[in-house]
């Protein structure tokens, strides 16, 4: 790489020659300034494979690294050779794992780490803590009151398993890789820090929570059950107090009934007595008729003499009137 600075006052970095690799190299160039500002210059240098080895995972093209330089080991690999096809291939090893990991290159020339297993690659995905290092698997089976999702780890995405969407803990699968031993493990999403799942806890935790679901659908069993006897108590009550309140009217209605039958009674008795108050006089008019035109007879006698009487009377003033 060579390069001329601008000012014959500033300081010039980063040129020279330099060992490359098959695909992305990144080199930079670095110019000082007299006063002591710096300015950084990127250059990346692509080299082509002339005879690469192209495999496709997940739908995704890859092509395998074939210089060692351009991988990494991670902690508890060492290094070794993975044959591929006719060709030896650098790579990594774990004698607790049982791994053999070898470099894969994106189209954008990025390098990550899988597992190779008879021509099958899987995506290589390790978590660490200060003293855990897992390699991500896939869990076996969802544990209970869990659900799953995928989340994001060292810029993977890796299968987890959560209570809620908004939950800050994850449950991850996969292996230690310092002793060989797969368990769960708990991830927190906001430290990025890893723990021992405990199987133990949870399962009380889930045996409590049992619990307190039977205790709570049982109270809530109950409260319905009290709830309804209320109901048909007070509807109970509200019938036996209508029918008080019924058989209390007619107590107390009792007297004024019996004072109108009594009413009614009298009535009708009166009106009895009047009918045959009626029809006795009818009987009675018959017997006294004869006695009726006996006094009326006497009473024409009286009238008849009591006018002979008048007549004669009324001579003898005339008579007088003559001598006088």
């Amino acid at each position: 790489i060579k390069a001329e600075k601008a000012d014959g006052y500033a300081s010039l970095e980063g040129t020279g020659e330099f060992e490359v690799v098959e695909g992305k190299n990144e080199f930079e160039v670095v110019v000082t300034s007299e006063t002591g500002v710096a300015k950084k210059y990127k250059v990346n240098v692509m080299v082509e494979d002339k005879n690469p080895i192209t495999v496709t995972v997940d739908g995704k093209s890859y092509t395998v690294v074939k210089n060692a330089k351009s991988l990494k080991a991670p902690d508890n690999y060492v290094e070794t050779t993975v044959q591929i096809g006719t060709n030896s291939i650098p790579g990594f090893y774990n004698e607790k794992t049982k791994y053999r990991l070898v470099g894969l290159r994106d189209t954008a020339g990025n390098v990550s780490l899988f597992i190779y297993n008879n021509d099958k690659y899987i995506k290589y995905d390790e978590i660490k803590s200060k003293v855990l290092t897992i390699a991500i698997l896939d869990y076996p089976k969802v544990l209970d009151g869990y659900k799953e999702t995928t989340i994001d780890i060292n810029g993977s995405k890796v299968k987890a398993l959560i209570v809620k969407d908004s939950s800050r803990f994850a449950i991850v699968y996969g292996m230690n890789v310092k002793n060989g031993t797969k368990a769960y493990y708990q991830y927190d999403l906001k430290s990025k820090t890893l723990s021992r799942y405990n199987d133990e806890l949870a399962k009380t935790l889930q045996s409590k929570n049992k619990t307190y679901s039977y205790i709570i659908m049982g109270t809530s069993v109950g409260c319905a059950l009290f709830f309804m006897l209320t109901i048909v108590l007070l509807v109970s009550n509200s019938k036996k107090k209508r029918l008080i309140k019924k058989l209390f009217v007619k107590e107390q209605a009792k007297p004024l009934i019996e004072k109108e039958v009594v009413k009614k009674s009298v009535k009708k008795n009166k009106e009895e007595i009047k009918d045959n108050l009626v029809e006795q006089p009818k009987e009675n008019i018959k017997k006294e008729e004869p006695i009726k035109e006996e006094v009326k007879k006497s009473k024409t006698q009286v009238s008849e003499e009591t006018e002979v009487y008048d007549i004669f009377a009324e001579d003898n003033k005339k008579k007088k009137k003559s001598k006088n």
